[in-house]
């Protein structure tokens, strides 16, 4: 910084002294004017850095309970399908969607429940290998496959579908109708968020996923 800089620097810091001091201008009184300036805007970046590690660490909480809560679901929804040809969470969203929303190709079934190809596929051969769903020929598009349910498939998801109700019951706990309410209005906002990125992101690094969506 120059002199030039300094000084005009000072004119400026006594313009504001000046302003804010009226009554009472002196050279002692604007030293200690700057001093009190100059705590303040310390405390003022402590404060910033402080809002910001709360916010840091509120949002890896957010993800530390959401991961939890995975934890807890699986557990109970493991009870509500051990009697059932069924495995897992998977298997059931798989089910229920092409029996309840009707016939899908391989990939928007997979899509839609949030699968890696891979995995999807196999909890669709493991669906047509126990009969609960099968595959014909699109007959617009003689290249695709597409899926549905078969009647035992409905039959066994209306059995499970009264475990899992249950398990369904005890996961939203001891939530009263307005706090259900409202998390579901959250869950809902992040997955329209989230959505898109999983859709469309597969290969983006998170920064470059940060910078794009928040």
């Amino acid at each position: 910084m120059t002199k030039f800089e300094i000084i005009k620097e000072l004119v400026s810091m006594v313009e504001e002294y000046e302003v804010s001091n009226e009554e009472s201008l002196s050279t002692a009184s604007f030293l200690l004017w700057m001093n009190e300036k100059s705590l303040n805007n310390g405390k003022s970046k402590a404060a910033n850095l402080e809002k910001e590690k709360s916010s840091e660490f509120s949002e890896w909480r957010i993800s530390y309970f959401v991961w939890l809560m995975s934890k807890y679901a699986k557990t109970y929804v493991k009870k509500a399908l051990k009697d059932s040809p069924l495995v897992g969470l998977d298997d059931f969203g798989f089910l229920i969607s092409l029996c309840y929303e009707g016939d899908k190709t391989k990939t928007e079934l997979i899509q839609q429940n949030i699968n890696e190809v891979s995995s999807g596929m196999e909890v669709i051969k493991r669906l047509e290998k126990n009969g609960l769903i099968k595959s014909y020929q699109d007959e617009n598009d003689k290249r695709a496959t597409r899926l549905t349910g078969t009647p035992k498939g409905q039959q066994i998801l209306a059995i499970a579908m009264q475990e899992m109700f249950k398990a369904s019951n005890i996961i939203a706990g001891n939530l009263n109708d307005e706090e259900r309410l409202n998390l579901l209005t959250i869950l809902n906002k992040l997955h329209g968020f989230h959505k898109p990125i999983y859709l469309k992101e597969g290969k983006t690094e998170l920064d470059e996923i940060r910078k794009k969506y928040l």
